[in-house]
């Protein structure tokens, strides 16, 4: 009878506790938002996903987005047990000047690392994923330190889970290697500043920095430096890191300054180039013109001499050098030509009498003058 009524009370115990352990992770955003309805909610991992205003499989699909990061989140730091994201439809329910962000925008993105709350607009799904993943990881890094993780160093952090969730490492490290080509790639400073809290950002930026020294210093020193990245020598490992970037661009050692030799000569090689098509350029158009110039004066030769053949001799010639014969010079000389020019036509039988000129004194109109003409003399 004890052992029955022991069940009992047991049962009834675990009936009042299963709702309110269900219920607490939803109280985190209906605690902090009263006003909002929350209709729907998804589990990812540890972290709890409540929708305002969305269907039960848009916040499901959210949930599936979030949870691959949680998981490697959980591995290497831990810490997101208890972690919210609420999910509204459009506009926040928070005012961003309070939070130093410019009125002029409209907030859509914010995470308190401190109380593990990530809040997000879905007004465009398209970057709700990647704004989920960006809140999550200052949750994670700030509850890993317990409290601001130095910056830069943090966001190359972000910046090397992004590239594992999108399986770019490989081509990430490439890339730095490629930059390292001729000289070393320059020191950075991984702890000049520090984190804030709660962070606001705009969503539709993506996130995340190289993430390449960050892949570098997990695979020397292990996910410590990911929860104590303070304690670790980060400049140490930074000098590894740029040396081993160097020497897989198969620099020199101390780097090299053969790029600008081989810069040069690029440039000395072109120039050369350039030179050439103009000389050519120029040396093909002398060619031309003397060639048109061959031609214009061969079409004026030919035309003279087709001119010269048409033209025929003259058949007079003038005795005494020249003298025309009414000037005192000398008397023409003629000569007969086949078509009768210098005489009278063949068979006339040349000038009579009555055509000759005129005696002096008498005029040659006589018979048309008035008989008392004469008198007058």
């Amino acid at each position: 009878m004890r052992r029955l009524a022991l069940l009992s009370l047991l049962g009834l115990a675990a009936a009042l506790v299963a709702p309110t352990a269900a219920a607490g992770p939803a109280n985190r955003c209906a605690e902090q938002f009263p006003d909002s309805p929350w209709e729907t909610s998804a589990a990812a991992g540890p972290v709890m996903v409540h929708g305002s205003g969305l269907t039960q499989p848009v916040t499901d699909r959210f949930a599936d987005d979030f949870e691959e990061l949680v998981v490697l989140l959980q591995e290497d730091m831990g810490g997101l047990e208890g972690t919210a994201v609420c999910l509204f439809e459009d506009t926040l329910p928070l005012d961003g000047a309070d939070y130093g962000w410019p009125p002029s925008l409209q907030m859509r993105a914010i995470a308190f690392g401190e109380e593990k709350l990530v809040v997000l607009s879905a007004w465009l799904i398209g970057v709700v994923p990647d704004a989920g993943h960006h809140g999550l990881l200052h949750v994670a890094q700030w509850q890993a330190a317990n409290g601001p993780y130095p910056e830069p160093f943090g966001d190359d952090v972000k910046g090397w889970y992004r590239n594992r969730l999108g399986g770019t490492v490989e081509a990430t490290h490439s890339f730095f290697v490629r930059l390292s080509i001729g000289e070393p790639f320059p020191e950075i400073p991984w702890t000049a500043g520090q984190s804030a809290d709660p962070m606001v950002w705009n969503a539709e930026l993506g996130y995340g920095g190289g993430g390449d020294f960050a892949n570098f210093a997990v695979s020397e020193v292990g996910s410590s430096v990911l929860t104590d990245p303070y304690s670790a020598d980060l400049v140490a490992l930074d000098e590894q890191w740029r040396t081993q970037l160097s020497d897989e661009a198969g620099n020199e050692a101390g780097g090299t300054k053969g790029w600008i030799v081989g810069l040069i000569a690029i440039s000395g090689l072109l120039l050369v180039t350039v030179v050439m098509i103009v000389l050519n350029r120029y040396t093909r158009k002398r060619i031309e013109r003397e060639l048109r110039e061959a031609v214009r004066r061969d079409r004026l030769a030919r035309r003279a001499e087709a001119e010269e053949a048409l033209v025929r001799p003259s058949a007079v010639s003038v005795a005494g050098g020249g003298g025309h014969s009414r000037v005192g010079g000398g008397v023409p000389r003629r000569t007969v030509d086949g078509d009768d020019r210098n005489r009278p036509p063949t068979g006339s039988g040349g000038r009579s009498g009555d055509d000759s000129v005129a005696p002096p004194g008498k005029s040659g109109d006589d018979p048309f003058r008035h008989p008392g003409f004469d008198g007058d003399d």
